[in-house]
């Protein structure tokens, strides 16, 4: 995809995630919905207020209501056929900080985001590092699993960010989640996310 250059040069740093979400709706253009969360017409509408949100962004604020506007295009479904987008809290992609192998010990960790320090990252797959470069073992199997742990974070946390529609999709079913939303859940994330979005 190409940015136009006013983009590149501002000082908010929105074309690495920015730009994966904006491929995920072009690549999923002709699944999306026909007439998204009642905000736009079609789905072509819906693409072209996605990009303007993307190229108003200056500060989170205005990221907030990109991701808004992304997450309203992409709807309630989650399992494309060819592209299975992970709800929250059912897949995790660390950064490369200090917390690393932390964020890694969970079934539900897939990758490293980011990485910028190979020793950093290497430490949550000591142990069976060859494995996960030949790909038959997952990086979970590197640890011990902290699940459990993490299910009395996940349950009680109520998002503040718009961005997140500021709903809880998993707090009663985590960590056995259907991969869809339900829509009477989406309902309630749509109706938060259409308030910040400006759609």
């Amino acid at each position: 995809m190409a940015l136009e250059a006013p983009l590149l040069e501002t000082g908010w740093k929105n074309h690495d995630n920015g730009v994966l979400h904006i491929q995920i709706l072009q690549f999923l253009k002709d699944k999306l919905p026909k007439s998204p969360a009642d905000c736009w017409p079609t789905a072509d509408e819906a693409l072209k207020s996605v990009m303007r949100a993307f190229y108003a962004v200056g500060e989170m604020s205005s990221y907030d209501t990109f991701v808004a506007r992304v997450k309203l295009a992409l709807g309630s479904q989650r399992d494309f056929g060819e592209l299975l987008i992970q709800r929250r809290g059912l897949g995790f992609c660390a950064d490369d900080t200090e917390h690393a192998p932390v964020s890694f010990d969970s079934n539900y960790s897939f990758c490293f985001h980011a990485v910028k320090g190979v020793e950093k990252a290497l430490e949550s797959l000591t142990g069976c590092l060859d494995l996960v470069l030949e790909c038959s073992e997952p990086q979970t199997s590197c640890k011990g699993n902290m699940d459990s742990i993490r299910g009395t974070m996940f349950r009680p946390f109520q998002p503040t960010r718009p961005g997140l529609g500021q709903v809880n999709d998993i707090e009663d079913c985590w960590p056995h989640c259907s991969q869809e939303i339900p829509s009477s859940v989406w309902k309630k994330i749509a109706k938060g996310l259409a308030s910040y979005s400006g759609c």
